[in-house]
């Protein structure tokens, strides 16, 4: 279970070789690009009945169904205790201290020595598994962006696969909680998903990473994401007058569902819709009317469009990545919910 190794790049590649080589199922959180999303080994992985777990530079692995107490947690960390949240609580058996992208290397090479004819066998019948459970899974992950191809209202399914179908492996992609998601031609070092705990950031570390990639050899072409309530955060006008101003354009989505949803998540589960709180509408949670964020774009000098159907996705991100590789930056103010 992998989480923040792909801020190594490096170390990707020595994690597929480890995959490949013992038939090891793969869980990746995707704060950054830690595997691809095209291989077999990559799924949904249960810890209800795990014996064994391998921890890579994960602190939260997971927050719900614990391991069976008798499980070795094994950790790969630079802080594999996690010292620095001594509120954390996920047990570890056996902490290795360890930059994860050099110790990788070291422990393919430890398993070419423990791998005979026997055991071959079984990463062999065990791959064949996992083969056949990536296919399936591959099948009904096509049904539902088909579904959601049509779907009204836009569909956040949809949003990430035409982001899918655009990105190459010179694509930056970065989000907040509007998740465009690492696509299948993501390259190491290519992702960088919200790691903290402020909302509002994906905007403008975008923008760095353009500025920090620009140069003729690696004009990235960069794509962040954020819900409205993130995007508000993040001051709409100052990053796009930072983008105009150190000529940095990059292509903002806005997942816009026209509320705090995290607002609204909480009152609905310490109340219900049944509480005052829910009677009321979930009073706070509402961001109406809506901010024309395309129009502050245009009004910034940038190209900005809203998009509320489906069948105008791929075209209006076609013309905003249009408008960012000539130089004007973009904002998409992506419509999920039916409006009033």
């Amino acid at each position: 279970m992998v989480k923040s190794m792909g801020r190594h790049p490096e170390a990707v590649e020595h994690l597929v070789n480890l995959a490949e080589k013992l038939a090891l199922p793969i869980s990746s959180s995707d704060k950054y690009m830690n595997f691809p999303m095209q291989h077999w080994a990559r799924q949904r992985v249960s810890t209800a009945d795990a014996d064994v777990i391998l921890l890579i530079d994960n602190d939260v692995p997971w927050t719900t169904t614990d391991p069976p107490k008798d499980a070795t947690i094994i950790s790969l960390d630079v802080d594999p205790m996690h010292h620095g949240t001594p509120m954390n609580g996920i047990p570890v058996h056996i902490p290795i201290t360890c930059n994860s992208a050099l110790a990788l290397p070291i422990l393919n090479e430890m398993c070419d020595e423990f791998i005979n004819p026997s055991r071959q066998h079984i990463f062999d019948e065990r791959q064949a598994t996992f083969e056949a459970a990536f296919e399936a899974a591959q099948e009904a992950a096509q049904e539902r962006i088909e579904a959601a191809s049509t779907a009204f209202p836009l569909s956040t399914t949809w949003i990430r696969e035409c982001v899918n179908r655009v990105t190459d492996k010179n694509t930056v992609v970065l989000w907040d909680i509007g998740n465009i998601g690492q696509g299948d031609k993501t390259e190491p070092g290519h992702v960088f998903q919200m790691y903290g705990a402020s909302l509002g950031s994906s905007w403008g570390r975008g923008i760095g990473i353009k500025m920090a990639t620009q140069d003729e050899h690696k004009n990235k072409l960069v794509i962040s994401s954020a819900g409205d309530g993130c995007t508000l955060y993040s001051e709409p006008i100052a990053n796009l007058q930072l983008s105009r101003v150190y000529g940095a354009p990059t292509l903002h989505i806005v997942n816009n569902n026209n509320r705090w949803n995290a607002v609204q998540g909480g009152l609905r589960e310490y109340g219900g819709d049944d509480s005052y709180a829910g009677q009321s509408g979930y009073n706070g949670s509402a961001i109406k009317p809506s901010p024309d964020f395309a129009a502050i774009a245009q009004d910034m000098g940038a190209f900005g469009r809203k998009v509320t159907r489906p069948e105008d996705m791929e075209d209006a991100l076609k013309d905003a990545i249009h408008a960012v590789q000539n130089g004007q930056s973009a904002v998409l103010d992506t419509v999920i919910v039916e409006e009033d």
